[in-house]
């Protein structure tokens, strides 16, 4: 039996049925109908579904000059320094990537390649989240090229069904929408306890008549922990334990479930080092008006867009769980 979060028992978090994905408004490029950039994917997966990857081992500043397998192995390196310590070189590392990319054909080691191109994404979408720096341009073109280079790998699907969803979402686009929703279900039961995690942030953010936010919340008490991975704290992920209450906290939260949003909170407290987390003060200061906390969501009934107020779409999206220094 694998490991739960912390919590109340599971339950009725919210009687709200499926329903039809309603007609779609179309805001403006990259916009959500609140005026908010869309780019749910859930950042704290990052903390989980990115993997640990090897130690790093030296290499040139800008992994140029470098055998083609090496120029990829440098760049995972410089990527993972700029998404847990150096978040100002993350804009520069975004740039080294492509370069690497640009560099290394196809046929080399194509799943090392897929990864780079994940990664990229993945840095794209930090970049806009927590810096607002726009890179999001390639992020749909990476994942799909990550998917390509690399069809076994679990992980990547997800993603690029979270950006579906946002970008059909914004642009009216019920097709696109309507597709990606289709296949959640499928993606995720090819890896449960890591795509799991992945999608429900990004779900979480749709209006409650579209299904997805309680989708993600019945997702959530389905999960279990079977892997290490998610049991403890790791070096690239150094806070993954109370990260991931708040990812659950924020749920319940999206769904009015107030009583399981201050389990979860309450248990980030005390999770493995928590004392140290440099969001600790965030999330007691939540505990202190969850009333209001929750009040976001619910005021915005059947209809409106939570996109703009998840977590997963704040500004320490990703820090949150990777947070090896303290915020900026």
């Amino acid at each position: 039996m694998g490991r739960r979060l912390a919590g109340l028992a599971p339950g009725a978090a919210s009687a709200v049925p499926l329903l039809g994905v309603p007609p779609l408004g179309v805001p403006p490029l990259g916009v959500s109908p609140l005026g908010v950039p869309l780019l749910g994917v859930s950042l704290l997966a990052l903390a989980l579904s990115l993997g640990c990857g090897d130690a790093a081992v030296a290499h040139p500043a800008d992994c140029m000059g470098l055998a083609h397998e090496d120029a990829m192995a440098c760049a995972e390196e410089r990527f993972w320094e700029a998404h847990t310590e150096r978040y100002e070189a993350r804009e520069a590392t975004y740039d080294l990537l492509g370069a690497v990319i640009e560099q290394v054909p196809e046929g080399v080691d194509d799943v090392a390649l897929g990864r780079l191109h994940f990664r990229r994404a993945a840095l794209g979408m930090e970049l806009m989240l927590e810096h607002g720096i726009d890179r999001t341009a390639n992020v749909v073109p990476d994942l799909e090229a990550a998917i390509r280079l690399d069809p076994a790998e679990a992980k990547y699907p997800p993603w690029l069904d979270s950006m579906d969803l946002v970008l059909g979402f914004a642009f009216g686009d019920e097709a696109r929408f309507d597709a990606a929703v289709e296949r959640i279900d499928a993606n995720v039961a090819r890896y449960p306890v890591g795509n799991v995690l992945s999608i429900t942030g990004t779900m979480s953010g749709f209006p409650l008549e579209t299904g997805l936010p309680q989708k993600a919340v019945r997702m959530l008490e389905g999960w279990e922990c079977t892997e290490g991975w998610c049991m403890r704290n790791t070096e690239r992920a150094p806070y993954s334990q109370p990260g991931l209450e708040v990812h659950f906290a924020d749920a319940y939260a999206r769904v009015g479930d107030t009583a399981q949003a201050r389990a979860h909170l309450e248990a980030a407290l005390v999770a493995e080092d928590a004392e140290s987390w440099p969001y600790r003060d965030w999330v007691e200061e939540t505990l202190a008006d969850l009333d209001g906390y929750v009040a976001r969501y619910t005021e915005l009934g059947e209809e409106g867009s939570a996109v703009p107020l998840v977590y997963a779409n704040s500004d320490f999206g990703c820090t949150l769980c990777h947070g090896a220094v303290p915020p900026r």
